[in-house]
This record gives structure tokens, sequence and C-alpha cells, in this order.
């Protein structure tokens, strides 16, 4: 395998994304995979499942999305939402493209993408600008309706969305800098509150060190307008529509994540063409069940290119 670093200016607001494009040494890769993060991660915890995917031949592209890891901040804070950031995604899938002539001749129309937690919802939106493009989509620990659900009502997530509106955008950052401060200056006590709240089961070297670590690059008003975009918008509408259209579906969901109520989680599986719920699997589930997620992301993309390659011979 090959490692390809490169950076593209967004289309949104021209900041310059990072990214870094996997090449497997094989004849014929198998497709291009697409890896987001969520939101206040950088893509370092997609790593092990970028590498395996790329190891069984296919084309990895991984990025930071604007506000995160080694791409630059918004200049543009307006833009800020899945939808934009999923228009990034593009811009670095078409850079990725022009910049290496083994992936210009992948077909276009072959591209699987993969989401963990808020990047599940920048997928769905990638699938919104570019539906013809994409052949699978794999949600990890993540929520196609509004985020928050899992920790309050819908009722209190949109009270607490219009109240920090109306305190305003600069002392809401200001407050969520000040928590993202504490959290990477004190992670060992981040880390036991996280625990003691039900919303952590990885260990203190597996999450917590290299998490913690991350927020200190994190920008806060990034974080705070993504929160009040995927409050206040959704993208279920986009879920319903995959599988009636021949995209592989897979949804990896964890019975202690607060992604969303149990309930609904449990409901996600009627649009999947393949779901688990894991036991006892927190949102740091990609950290505390590192390999059972490589293995079952491996299955569903040999079961997409399985059902790909049935569909074709059915034409």
């Amino acid at each position: 395998m090959d490692e390809y670093p490169g950076r593209v200016r967004a289309s949104s607001d021209g900041a310059l994304l990072s990214y870094n494009i996997r090449v497997p040494r094989v004849r014929r890769a198998r497709g291009v995979t697409v890896f987001i993060n969520g939101l206040s991660n950088a893509c370092f915890q997609l790593e092990p499942l970028a590498d395996d995917a790329a190891a069984r031949g296919r084309v990895v592209i991984t990025y930071d999305m604007r506000g995160h890891g080694c791409s630059e901040d918004p200049k543009n804070y307006d833009t800020v939402n899945a939808a934009a950031f999923a228009s990034d995604a593009w811009t670095v899938v078409d850079a990725a493209r022009r910049s290496r002539p083994d992936l210009a001749s992948e077909d276009e129309r072959s591209v699987a993408v993969i989401g963990y937690s808020y990047g599940a919802r920048v997928g769905l939106e990638m699938i919104r600008l570019r539906p013809e493009c994409v052949t699978c989509f794999v949600s990890i620990l993540g929520s196609p309706d509004r985020i928050l659900s899992g920790l309050m009502p819908h009722a209190a997530a949109r009270l607490a969305t219009r109240a920090t509106r109306l305190a305003g955008v600069r002392a809401t950052t200001a407050m969520v800098g000040a928590m993202l401060r504490f959290a990477s200056t004190m992670p060992m006590l981040s880390h036991v509150i996280g625990h003691l709240t039900g919303y952590l089961k990885s260990s203190y070297g597996d999450f917590a060190r290299p998490f913690f670590k991350a927020l200190n690059r994190l920008d806060a008003e990034t974080w705070v307008r993504c929160v009040w975009d995927a409050t206040e918008s959704g993208a279920k509408d986009v879920l319903a529509t995959l599988r009636p259209r021949g995209v592989y579906v897979g949804i990896i969901a964890g019975d202690k994540d607060f992604a969303a109520p149990l309930r609904e989680m449990r409901a996600w599986s009627e649009y999947a063409s393949f779901y688990v719920m894991l036991p006892n699997v927190a949102h740091d589930g990609l950290r505390s069940n590192t390999q059972r997620v490589v293995e079952l992301v491996r299955e569903i993309l040999v079961s997409a290119e399985t059902s790909a390659d049935d569909a074709k011979r059915k034409k």
C-alpha cells in the first residue's frame, strides 16, 4: 500500500482541507472508499478501518473536516453545516482523482461512504449531492436524524439550541471553548466523568489520551455551529431512499450509545441491508471495540461488492 497526502481548498469558503489517499498495490482496485470522521474528531479514529480496507484492495480517502485536525478553520462560518461539509468531501474526492492517475480510471459511480458519528450525517448529505456515485453507505455509531436525541427529548434539544442561539454565537463559543480546554488539560478527570455518566466504555489509553489531545485542535465555533445544524435538521429522508435505489446500507449501532434512543436505533434496521446492535457499546465504540468494528465494516464492504456483482449479472 502507498500513501499520498494532499491539500485542497474547500469549495464552500476556500479553507484548506487536509486529506490522505491509501492506494493498494493491486492491478485493479475494488473501488474508492471515503471515511468521514465525527464531530470533535480528526480522522485518527478511523485509521484501523482505513488500513484494513486498503489492505483488501480498496482505494481509501480520509480527510479532516474544516476546524478539525490538519485542515484549516472555516473562513466563512455561515457555511459550517453537514451539507457544506459534504460538498467539501466531494471536493476532496475530486482532488484525489486529479492527483493520482491510478484513481482517474476508477469508476466514479463506485464510491463507498463510511461515516462515524456526525460523519454518518455528512455521508448522507454526500449522497444527497451525488446520489448516482455512491454504491455503499455505512453508519458507525451515528444518527441519520437530529443529534442529541439520545441525551434529551427532541423538544428539550430544540429548546437548548434556541437558548444558545439567543445567547449568541460569541458567548456560546466562549463557553464551549472553556469546556474543550478543560477536557484537553484534564483528560483523566474528563474520562472518569464520561465513565460515570455512561457515555464512555473504553479505557483511558484507548480513547481518552488521543481523543482529548485532539480537542486541543478542535475549533470551538465549528463545534457550536455543527451542533446547531445537526439539532435542527436531519437526513433520514436520504437514508429511506437508499435500498430502493440499490445502495447497500450498513448500520453499526451500540445499545449504550447516545446517538439516539434505543427504540429509534432499532427502527433503523428497516433501512439497512446489514444491521448490527453491539451490546454494551457506547459512543466510543470505535476505540473500545476496534477490532470488532473493523471486522463488521470489512463484512459490509464484501457484501456490498457481492450485491453489486449480482445486480450486474441480472442485467
